[in-house]
């Protein structure tokens, strides 16, 4: 069964695009082949003139894919808040010597990074739900807290999944 075959699709900077089909279309399938969760048997994917075909999906992340699921994939047992910071872990550069010491590069990208968690938080009508576990949010904030994630890890190209299952 081959789930995806001859999908060709181009996206310019500031681009919107949706894949509509029924269920078992390969939808998603085609999101797990950008992204890394599968690998193309043949073809090859490009991101701004690099060939990411085969890179693991830290490493297409890192390019500037994100995604969402179509079943949402949080940290259950961690708040809104720190499941987003996790994202936001992406951004920081400084080294575990910077972390242990505390230095003033430390303090500043957390600083940042805790910043952008407040400002997507808000962003996404989320800010009073932030001490809540994420597994106790209803499906709804559930989804709007993933997207959050998504977007705090700064993508070029962001796949979301069925983005509006739950949703009012």
């Amino acid at each position: 069964l081959r789930a995806v075959n001859g999908f060709d699709i181009k996206i310019e900077k500031g681009e919107l695009y949706g894949l509509i089909g029924p269920n078992g279309a390969g939808k998603t399938t085609v999101f797990n082949l950008l992204t890394g969760v599968y690998k193309p048997d043949t073809g090859s994917i490009v991101l701004d003139g690099t060939e990411i075909t085969g890179k693991s999906t830290i490493e297409i992340s890192k390019a500037g894919i994100a995604r969402t699921f179509q079943n949402i994939r949080l940290f259950g047992d961690l708040s809104v808040y720190d499941n987003l910071l996790t994202a936001c872990q992406k951004n920081i550069t400084y080294s575990l010597f910077d972390g242990f010491l505390r230095t003033p590069n430390c303090r500043r990208q957390e600083k940042a990074a805790r910043a952008e968690c407040d400002a997507l938080l808000e962003e996404m009508e989320l800010t009073t739900q932030s001490g809540q576990k994420a597994s106790n949010l209803p499906y709804g904030m559930q989804r709007k807290l993933e997207i959050a994630r998504a977007l705090a890890t700064h993508p070029k190209v962001l796949l979301l999944d069925e983005p509006a299952a739950g949703m009012n």
